[in-house]
Protein backbone atom coordinates (compact mmCIF):
# COMPACT_ATOMS: atom_id res chain seq x y z
CA UNK A 1 0.00 0.00 0.00
CA UNK A 2 1.19 3.36 -0.94
CA UNK A 3 0.96 6.76 1.36
CA UNK A 4 -2.07 7.90 -0.62
CA UNK A 5 -3.77 4.59 -0.08
CA UNK A 6 -2.98 4.50 4.03
CA UNK A 7 -4.58 8.75 4.12
CA UNK A 8 -8.46 8.69 4.05
CA UNK A 9 -10.05 12.45 4.01
CA UNK A 10 -13.08 12.98 5.75
CA UNK A 11 -15.64 15.27 3.84
CA UNK A 12 -16.57 18.37 5.48
CA UNK A 13 -20.42 17.91 4.90
CA UNK A 14 -21.18 14.22 5.45
CA UNK A 15 -18.47 13.84 7.67
CA UNK A 16 -17.49 10.28 5.41
CA UNK A 17 -14.51 9.17 3.53
CA UNK A 18 -13.80 11.01 0.82
CA UNK A 19 -13.34 8.53 -2.23
CA UNK A 20 -10.30 7.72 -3.31
CA UNK A 21 -9.73 8.14 -7.10
CA UNK A 22 -7.45 5.11 -9.16
CA UNK A 23 -6.15 5.23 -11.94
CA UNK A 24 -6.43 2.12 -14.73
CA UNK A 25 -3.29 0.52 -13.09
CA UNK A 26 -5.19 0.50 -9.45
CA UNK A 27 -3.08 2.83 -8.02
CA UNK A 28 -4.38 5.55 -6.02
CA UNK A 29 -3.76 8.85 -7.43
CA UNK A 30 -6.34 11.30 -5.91
CA UNK A 31 -7.27 11.48 -2.32
CA UNK A 32 -7.85 14.71 -1.60
CA UNK A 33 -11.50 15.25 -2.97
CA UNK A 34 -13.48 18.33 -4.39
CA UNK A 35 -13.34 21.93 -3.27
CA UNK A 36 -16.61 22.07 -1.09
CA UNK A 37 -17.00 25.87 -1.31
CA UNK A 38 -19.39 27.40 -1.09
CA UNK A 39 -20.84 24.61 1.19
CA UNK A 40 -17.86 25.24 3.78
CA UNK A 41 -18.90 24.73 7.18
CA UNK A 42 -16.15 26.52 10.30
CA UNK A 43 -13.41 24.32 11.26
CA UNK A 44 -13.34 21.68 8.39
CA UNK A 45 -11.12 21.46 5.28
CA UNK A 46 -13.51 22.74 2.95
CA UNK A 47 -13.27 19.11 1.08
CA UNK A 48 -16.18 16.63 0.54
CA UNK A 49 -16.44 13.59 -1.40
CA UNK A 50 -17.80 12.93 -4.95
CA UNK A 51 -21.40 12.68 -3.67
CA UNK A 52 -21.71 15.41 -1.47
CA UNK A 53 -20.50 17.68 -3.97
CA UNK A 54 -22.49 16.17 -7.25
CA UNK A 55 -25.76 16.57 -4.75
CA UNK A 56 -25.05 19.44 -2.48
CA UNK A 57 -21.82 21.96 -3.69
CA UNK A 58 -23.01 22.39 -7.25
CA UNK A 59 -26.19 22.35 -6.93
CA UNK A 60 -25.75 25.29 -4.66
CA UNK A 61 -23.44 26.64 -7.33
CA UNK A 62 -25.71 26.63 -9.80
CA UNK A 63 -28.98 27.97 -6.99
CA UNK A 64 -26.45 30.95 -6.87
CA UNK A 65 -26.05 31.26 -10.56
CA UNK A 66 -29.66 32.56 -10.93
CA UNK A 67 -31.56 28.82 -12.08
CA UNK A 68 -34.75 28.41 -10.62
CA UNK A 69 -35.84 26.41 -7.73
CA UNK A 70 -37.63 24.23 -10.01
CA UNK A 71 -34.40 22.53 -11.66
CA UNK A 72 -33.50 21.05 -8.54
CA UNK A 73 -36.78 19.39 -8.22
CA UNK A 74 -37.24 18.14 -11.52
CA UNK A 75 -33.85 16.34 -11.21
CA UNK A 76 -34.84 14.84 -7.79
CA UNK A 77 -32.30 17.14 -6.39
CA UNK A 78 -33.12 18.58 -2.79
CA UNK A 79 -30.36 20.93 -1.02
CA UNK A 80 -29.44 18.66 1.81
CA UNK A 81 -29.95 15.33 0.94
CA UNK A 82 -28.32 12.05 3.19
CA UNK A 83 -25.95 9.93 1.98
CA UNK A 84 -25.61 6.12 3.27
CA UNK A 85 -28.07 7.21 6.28
CA UNK A 86 -25.39 10.06 7.68
CA UNK A 87 -27.52 13.30 7.82
CA UNK A 88 -24.69 16.30 6.50
CA UNK A 89 -24.01 19.07 8.67
CA UNK A 90 -26.82 21.82 8.73
CA UNK A 91 -29.19 19.21 7.07
CA UNK A 92 -32.48 18.01 8.74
Amino acid sequence: MTENENKIEKCSICRGDIDQHRGPDGKVYWTTGNNADPVIIEDSNGRCCDWCDEHIVIPVRLKMMGLPPDVFLRAGISQFPKRDGLTPVGGK
